[in-house]
C-alpha cells in the first residue's frame, strides 16, 4: 500500500486487522496518525520512507498507529536502516521508531531539543550502540531506551551538558560509557542497574556532587574500571562510592581535586594509575577537611606512575608540598626519596604506609624545616630509617645553617644512636 502525497491524516482504526497488508509506502506530506491506525496488521514486514525528516515529524497517537509495529523493519530511498542518523530536527515524536528491530546504531544530533515522551525507541532491541548529541534535558525520569538491554555502548557528545535522570536505567546490555568533558550535571540513578556495565570514560570537567543515596552508578555491580581523562578538574563527591566491583582507577593529569567519599567502600580496588607523580602530590583529596576516602589508594594500596609499580617513590623536584593523605595507605612503597624543594607535607599524607623501610634525602637542613602538619605526615612513622646522601643515619649532626627543627622532624627515626645540636 502507497499512502498519496497529499494525505495528511490517517484516522483512528483506519486499517485495523488488514491481515493482508505486508508494505506500507508513507508520503511526506503525512503529519497525524490517530489512535490503532494498524492495529492488528500483523503481516507487515517493510515500512518505505523517503524523507527520514517528515518522519520523525509524524505525531502517532499510540504505538500501534505506527506500521513498523508489527513491520519492524524501516526502508529509507529502498535501504534498509541499520545505522540511524536522526536528521537535524527540533523535535523526535513518540513512537517514531517504535519496534524498529532493524536499526543496530543510534546518532541522535545536537538540534534535537525536544522528545514527545520517551517511546521513541521501545522495541528496537537490535540496537547495539549509541551516539547522544541532543542537550535535551527534564528532571523528571527519562527513559528513551527502556528495556533495550542490547545496548553495548553509550557515548554522549561535547554538546551534552546535562543528563536525564534514569536515561540509561537498567540497561543489562550495556559494557561501555564515556562521558564528555561538557557535563556538568548527572541526573540521579542516571546509570543504575546496568549489571554488565564495565568500563566508564568519565571526562566532566567540573561535574556537581553526588551524595551517598543519588549515585548515579546504584546498583551498576560490574564496573570494573573507572578512567578520568585529562580534561577533568574535579571529581564529584560520593562518584564511586559503594562500587565494591571497581579494580582499576586511572586519575588523569587535569585532576586538581578528588570529592569527599568518592572511593568510600571501594573494597575490590587494587591499583591506582598516574602519568604524572608533580600533579598527584598536589591533589587535594575532599574539600576543606579532607577525607583519605577521597583517595582511591585508601583501597587500592598499589600505585602505578606510567604503568610501573611504584615501590621506591622518588618525589619530583618540581615538588614544594606534598597534600594530605597523597600517599594514604599505599602499602606497595618500599622508600621514598624526598628532594630539598619539599617544604610542606600534609596531614597523614603517608599514613598506613606499612611497607616503608627506608626515606632519602639529600639536604639535612631542608629536611630540618620541612612543615610536617602530623606525625603520620613523616614516612619515616613506618620507615624509620633515614638516609642521608645514601648512607644511613645513625649519628645525626644538625647543620650549622639550621636555625629551627620543625616538629616531628625526626619522630620514629629508632636507629639514631647520637645526635648533635650546633650552638647558637
Amino acid at each position: 500500500m502507497t499512502l498519496p502525497n497529499s494525505l495528511t491524516e490517517i484516522g483512528e482504526e483506519a486499517f485495523k486487522n488488514c491481515k493482508a497488508l505486508t508494505e506500507v509506502t508513507a508520503c511526506t506530506g503525512l503529519k497525524t496518525v490517530k489512535d490503532n491506525a494498524f492495529d492488528e496488521c500483523t503481516a507487515l514486514t517493510k515500512v518505505n520512507i523517503t524523507n527520514l525528516a517528515a518522519w520523525c515529524g509524524i505525531d502517532f497517537s499510540t504505538a500501534k498507529s505506527n506500521p513498523l509495529y508489527y513491520a519492524k523493519k524501516l526502508y529509507v530511498n529502498g535501504t534498509l536502516v541499520t545505522s540511524l542518523t536522526i536528521p537535524n530536527v527540533t523535535v523526535v515524536k513518540n513512537y517514531t521508531f517504535y519496534n524498529c528491530t532493524s536499526i543496530t546504531e543510534l546518532t541522535v544530533p545536537k538540534t534535537v531539543t525536544s522528545f514527545s515522551g520517551s517511546g521513541m525507541f521501545t522495541g528496537c532491541t537490535g540496537l547495539k550502540k549509541v551516539v547522544w548529541n541532543s542537550p535535551f534535558y527534564t528532571e523528571y525520569r527519562f527513559q528513551p531506551f527502556n528495556g533495550l538491554d542490547g545496548i553495548q555502548t553509550i557515548s554522549f557528545a561535547g554538546s551534552v551538558t546535562k543528563i536525564c535522570p534514569y536515561m540509561c536505567y537498567y540497561l543489562q546490555g550495556l559494557t561501555t560509557l564515556t562521558i564528555p568533558a561538557s557535563v556538568t550535571t548527572v541526573g540521579k540513578n542516571a546509570f543504575a542497574n546496568c549489571t554488565s556495565l564495565a568500563t566508564v570514560y568519565w571526562n566532566a570537567a567540573n561535574c556537581a556532587d553526588f551524595t551517598s543515596s543519588d549515585t548515579p552508578f546504584t546498583g551498576s555491580t560490574s564496573i570494573s574500571t573507572f578512567i578520568f581523562g585529562n580534561t577533568v578538574k574535579s571529581i564529584p563527591d560520593y562518584l564511586c562510592y559503594d562500587m565494591t566491583s571497581l579494580k582499576t582507577v586511572t586519575i588523569g593529569t587535569g585532576v586538581t581535586q578528588i570529592g569527599y567519599y568518592c572511593f568510600n567502600k571501594c573494597t575490590g580496588l587494587s591499583r591506582v594509575n598516574i602519568s604524572d607523580l608533580a600533579k598527584w602530590c598536589g591533589i587535594v583529596f575532599g574539600l576543606n577537611a579532607g577525607n583519605p576516602l577521597g583517595n582511591p589508594l585508601y583501597h587500592a594500596k598499589n600505585l602505578y606512575l606510567n604503568d610501573a609499580l611504584v615501590t621506591d617513590l622518588t618525589i619530583p623536584a618540581t615538588v614544594t608540598e606534598i597534600k594530605k593523605f597523597a600517599f594514604s595507605n599505599a602499602t606497595c612503597l618500599k622508600s621514598v626519596t624526598i628532594p630539598a624543594s619539599v617544604t610542606t607535607i600534609g596531614y597523614d599524607a603517608f599514613s598506613g604506609c606499612t611497607g616503608l623501610t627506608r626515606v632519602n634525602i639529600s639536604d639535612l637542613a631542608k629536611w630540618c624545616g620541612i612543615e610536617f602538619a602530623s606525625y603520620i605526615s613523616n614516612p619515616l612513622r613506618f620507615a624509620t630509617d633515614l638516609y642521608l646522601n645514601g648512607a644511613k643515619v645513625t649519628d645525626l649532626i644538625i647543620p650549622n645553617t639550621v636555625t629551627t627543627i620543625n616538629k616531628y622532624a625526626f619522630n620514629y627515626c629508632e636507629n639514631l644512636l647520637s645526635v648533635t645540636i650546633p650552638h647558637r
